[in-house]
């Protein structure tokens, strides 16, 4: 990552914000291919950004840091996709326990809810919302 990507990281999630890591995987299966048949780089485009909305609306600041989504079943059975959504977001206040869960539970409900107009039948493996010390965010933006 360019020394100019590292400071605008730097003052993106800047001391004055709390940092998170949202992590979602769900598995999706489509008995009708209709949405599935666009591209794969389509099909994660359009996850992105459906995904990417529902978290900035929760969230001060949000960058997209993974979205994934491959075939995981067998030829013989309904289409299935594993769905994985990896974010580093901000904001102004600190999150307690109780707030975490229900940013859990927020995206959740909202995620899925468009992946079910989008699939058949969606199963949400995993959301997590955690607290990202400083020290640890800086040391991601070096790896970049």
């Amino acid at each position: 990552m360019s020394n100019r990507r590292q400071e605008q990281g730097q003052d993106i999630f800047s001391l004055s914000h709390y940092t998170y890591i949202v992590h979602m995987h769900l598995r999706c299966t489509n008995e009708s291919s209709e949405f599935v048949l666009t591209t794969q780089e389509g099909a994660n485009m359009t996850i992105e950004n459906a995904a990417g909305q529902v978290i900035h609306s929760l969230f001060d600041i949000v960058l997209m840091d993974k979205v994934s989504m491959r075939w995981s079943s067998p030829p013989t059975t309904f289409p299935a996709y594993q769905i994985l959504i990896n974010a580093h977001c901000t904001r102004q206040l600190p999150a307690t326990s109780a707030q975490l869960t229900a940013l859990e539970y927020k995206l959740e409900q909202r995620i899925g809810s468009i992946c079910e107009e989008l699939f058949t039948s969606v199963h949400i493996v995993e959301v997590v919302v955690k607290f990202l010390p400083t020290e640890e965010w800086e040391r991601i933006l070096k790896i970049r």
